[in-house]
């Protein structure tokens, strides 16, 4: 996980976030400053967060039903301020089958591309985009790091991390 998101870019920061509920709210103030056509990729283990920090984002989108993780369909649709297409890539290989037959051509200007196990799959991402990584520590906190890809995912990164900091009363912490 951190080898891949350092090749995307260094975290713009990493802070540790007390529990799933702020984890939550740390999405919802992303929402305003994204626009169709965005691509957002979470990377982390298993139980890190990546389904609670969509969920929270589909809340600050006011999607009209909560964000659940869409493992085994691949990728759910919904209705929300901007049309969410919510993927989940750890089935690579399903994955590659149901956007080669097409769904890729969905991947436009109109809607929000949020991809869980974004660090799988990889070809098929726009290489301008905003990467969240989640880490489960062991006092249950999370460390969530912000990294930018390309010209706009720089942007997004620069822009969220100035809320983040104002948000979250901890020091940065390494990655």
């Amino acid at each position: 996980m951190k080898d891949f998101l350092t090749s995307i870019s260094e975290p713009f920061i990493a802070i540790e976030v007390p529990s799933a509920e702020r984890l939550g709210h740390c999405a919802k103030l992303l929402a305003p400053m994204l626009r169709g056509g965005d691509f957002v990729g979470l990377v982390g283990d298993l139980g890190a967060g990546k389904t609670t920090w969509c969920r929270g984002l589909g809340e600050g989108l006011n999607s009209q039903v909560p964000l659940r993780s869409p493992s085994y369909l691949l990728m759910h649709e919904v209705d929300a301020d901007i049309p969410i297409l919510h993927l989940d890539a750890y089935f690579e290989h399903r994955l590659d089958s149901l956007l080669g037959e097409g769904d890729c051509e969905r991947f436009n200007a109109t809607n929000l591309l949020l991809v869980e196990w974004a660090n799988h799959a990889t070809h098929w991402w726009p290489n301008n985009g905003l990467y969240v990584g989640l880490k489960h520590n062991s006092n249950e906190t999370r460390t969530l790091s912000i990294h930018g890809d390309g010209e706009r995912g720089a942007q997004l990164a620069a822009n969220y991390c100035k809320l983040l900091k104002n948000l979250i009363p901890f020091e940065p912490t390494d990655v």
